[in-house]
């Protein structure tokens, strides 16, 4: 079976229990089941996708992500929204930037929400 086919069968897996689950929403799917699924996409070289969380839960630690961010437009009076790819947060104890600040996202933008980077792609191998 070829990476891309087990990927396949594992999110069929995946889609029939959390549908067969949704019947029965007091039943829930297993905490074991959940990190065997996580396990089995880590070692087909994938990464569960967790969508977009709340700023607040951003990690602070050097972890780069992608940041969904707005900012207000006073020649259009509405807000204007953007995906700032590979952000990292710096902890502004330089002297040229006191306060922290998010390293890749444009001046006057207001992260909202943020996501892992997707995983890289598999090297074919000769």
């Amino acid at each position: 079976m070829t990476r891309d086919e087990a990927i396949t069968a594992l999110v069929g897996e995946m889609h029939h229990e959390i549908f067969r689950v949704g019947d029965h929403p007091a039943l829930g799917i297993p905490v074991e089941q959940v990190q065997r699924w996580a396990d089995t996409l880590s070692a087909l070289g994938g990464r569960p996708e967790t969508g977009w969380q709340p700023i607040a839960t951003a990690p602070k630690d050097g972890t780069h992500i992608d940041l969904w961010a707005k900012a207000w437009s006073p020649a259009f009076d509405k807000f204007f929204y953007q995906r700032f790819p590979d952000c990292v947060w710096m902890a502004g104890d330089s002297m040229c930037n006191r306060a922290p600040y998010w390293l890749n996202l444009d001046k006057d933008w207001c992260p909202t929400h943020w996501q892992p980077l997707p995983s890289p792609p598999l090297q074919e191998q000769p």
